[in-house]
């Protein structure tokens, strides 16, 4: 997936069993599975101007992996490289 704008957010794809109630779905750019170890939103890739470089925010509660290292929900924003790969639950 290429980058086509400065901030990205991912997460899960709403289900057509699950219910939902007013203001419980966020809206994501990009789905990457249904299942419910990711959350709605799970991650955001932002470009940071400052320090020239893409960062990756982790806000699921199970976590993510950036090149085959563990990262918990909302740690510090993750520096991203062109080749950095990015897993979540069984979504890579």
């Amino acid at each position: 997936y290429y980058l086509k704008k400065p901030s990205l957010t991912m997460g899960r794809a709403p289900s057509q069993t699950r219910q939902f109630t007013v203001g419980d779905s966020t809206p994501v750019d990009f789905y990457l599975s249904s299942a419910d170890s990711l959350s709605r939103t799970h991650l955001r890739i932002d470009y940071n101007p400052d320090r020239v470089r893409w960062e990756m925010s982790c806000l699921g509660k199970s976590g993510v992996r950036v090149d085959n290292r563990r990262f918990e929900a909302f740690c510090p924003p993750i520096p991203l490289h062109s080749d950095s790969q990015i897993a979540v639950a069984n979504a890579t």
